[in-house]
């Protein structure tokens, strides 16, 4: 956590943070910035109290009653196309000048069918490929 977003906390004491300072922190900086920029800056000040309660300079963790902050929704629908434009968009794709297109137009075909993203489609087996692309 970057500690000039709350001045002078890498200077103090971690035994003399109240919760009452946490919370007040908390609601100032929760008004700053993004929800999951302010989870997240939860998560790591409420670990810098837990290893100060391991290392033995404190009994409680001043931060544990922060609560995280929802994030807000995007409004973003998830709009499938039809199964006939999906199969114009792979036509489209295997139509490229390159010479890997046909090959794109594999992957994506293979990634939408067998529900997996490109990072889980590295440990599919050969088999598994052949299989989907029955």
């Amino acid at each position: 956590m970057s500690v000039h977003r709350w001045p002078g906390l890498g200077s103090r004491d971690v035994r003399k943070v109240t919760s009452e300072q946490c919370q007040t922190w908390a609601a100032k900086f929760s008004k700053e910035v993004s929800a999951s920029h302010f989870n997240n800056s939860i998560i790591a000040l409420k670990r810098l109290f837990e290893t100060s309660i391991e290392c033995g300079l404190r009994h409680t963790n001043p931060a544990a009653k922060i609560k995280k902050r929802k994030p807000a929704a995007k409004g973003l629908a998830l709009k499938l196309p039809t199964h006939e434009k999906f199969t114009e968009w792979v036509k489209e794709i295997r139509k490229g000048l390159h010479r890997w297109a046909d090959g794109c137009g594999d992957l994506v075909e293979f990634l939408t069918y067998s529900g997996l993203r490109i990072g889980g489609s590295s440990k599919a087996s050969f088999r598994m490929r052949s299989e989907v692309s029955k």
